[in-house]
């Protein structure tokens, strides 16, 4: 239906069958009868998608979705691996989300998430891993190697995550990474507020939280990142995490923009000088925009949404 409903507005989707078929981790009524089921429903998917895509500007794109690898058999995992390399299609998972997670792939199968991902054929130019706290620097740089992304989910990171994620270290070492919410993992699914969490996580990662250690041993330095930064990741980094001309105010890429008015009554932000410096206005914006900021929204060159 989400598909459907992304080819009739002529919008840009990416959309996936999700696969939960391992009945010793999923009920009855939340996953698939077998999988065999799950394999020939998400081909079946794949198909009806690529069919939609004819009728928007962009496409819509199916997207290989194993939920991750807990709730996923063996042979689900080899089957999307060899559906998702047979029809050139984008995979999305969660990979190391959180100690159990991390902890039960390690045992199961005496290998780190991100190895295990990249045996059953997972991992790629067109693979986004959400999460991927636990990753080791081995993990990031087969990240790298592989072309596979990250989708840092920093709200949802903060309610289940156990952790922070070292963004600026895997960035650095060559891993692209873009930003999002994971829905309803946390209380907002808006990517300003995500950005602002980003910061703000990154931040507590560098400074460290526990107050019984010294405060130059407690953090691990050099991992704060910007506002701009966080940006970055919600525009281009996106774009380049899922290999699509998005994100950017550039030729050859796609007008997807929002009309801000910073001057609005309800919501005027607090800029005192005309003549203020632009990246000063323009962090003022990331942090304090609220939804009726927002006068219009362009997708792919359309106007999608108007507030009067």
């Amino acid at each position: 239906l989400l598909a459907k409903i992304c080819a009739e507005k002529g919008q840009r989707g990416l959309v996936g069958k999700v696969v939960m078929d391992d009945p010793e981790q999923n009920p009855d009524f939340y996953r698939d009868a077998n999988t065999q089921t799950a394999l020939a429903d998400t081909e079946e998917f794949i198909l009806a998608v690529k069919e939609l895509a004819k009728t928007t500007k962009q496409g819509v794109y199916p997207v290989v979705t194993p939920r991750f690898i807990p709730s996923c058999t063996d042979n689900a995992l080899k089957g999307l691996g060899e559906l998702a390399a047979k029809y050139d299609t984008h995979i999305q998972s969660h990979c190391s989300e959180s100690d159990w997670e991390h902890g039960y792939v390690k045992e199961r199968f005496n290998k780190n998430d991100a190895v295990a991902l990249h045996d059953f054929g997972l991992l790629g130019k067109k693979s986004v891993m959400a999460h991927c706290n636990f990753l080791s620097d081995d993990d990031a740089r087969l990240f790298a190697e592989t072309g596979t992304a990250i989708g840092h989910c920093p709200i949802s990171n903060a309610y289940f995550a156990n952790s922070v994620i070292p963004i600026a270290r895997f960035h650095a070492m060559g891993v692209d990474i873009g930003l999002g919410s994971d829905v309803s993992g946390g209380f907002s699914p808006s990517l300003f507020d995500n950005a602002r969490q980003a910061v703000m996580s990154s931040r507590m990662l560098e400074d460290g939280v526990d107050t019984a250690i010294a405060a130059d041993q407690r953090g691990v330095p050099n991992s704060r990142i910007t506002i701009n930064e966080a940006f970055y990741l919600a525009t281009a980094g996106g774009g380049e995490s899922l290999s699509l001309p998005i994100g950017r105010l550039q030729e050859h890429y796609t007008w997807d923009v929002q009309i801000i008015d910073t001057k609005i009554p309800s919501a005027k932000l607090p800029i005192f000088d005309q003549n203020e410096d632009l990246r000063d206005i323009f962090q003022k914006m990331m942090y304090l925009v609220r939804p009726e900021n927002i006068r219009e929204v362009w997708v792919q060159g359309n106007k999608v949404h108007t507030r009067e």
